[in-house]
């Protein structure tokens, strides 16, 4: 399935963003697509986004896949919500970004 901005996946009442097709180099990520929550951002979802310079995600995801955002060189700063688990190299390449965990 796709919006104007994600292609994701509806499944078990819950959504997985697969991949960012949008524009903005920042992204609010919805609380909800279709009335289901965003759990999960894929493996890869937004991986190579260099000009990506701010994402805000929000508090009922769950997980973040590997190489999620490897190479998006541009990410300033990202605060993960507590709970979520991180898959190997989610944020691999991103040298200039804050990673804040916890509630936000």
């Amino acid at each position: 399935m796709k919006n104007d901005n994600y292609d994701y996946n509806v499944t078990e009442n819950s959504v997985t963003i697969t991949k960012y097709i949008g524009t903005s180099t920042e992204v609010v990520i919805p609380d909800t697509i279709e009335g289901f929550p965003v759990i999960s951002i894929a493996d890869c979802a937004f991986e190579g986004l260099s000009e990506l310079t701010s994402v805000t995600l929000p508090s009922c995801l769950r997980e973040i896949g590997s190489n999620a955002f490897n190479g998006c060189l541009g990410l300033v700063e990202i605060t993960i919500p507590s709970g979520t688990m991180v898959g190997n190299y989610a944020f691999y390449g991103c040298t200039n970004t804050k990673i804040h965990k916890g509630a936000k």
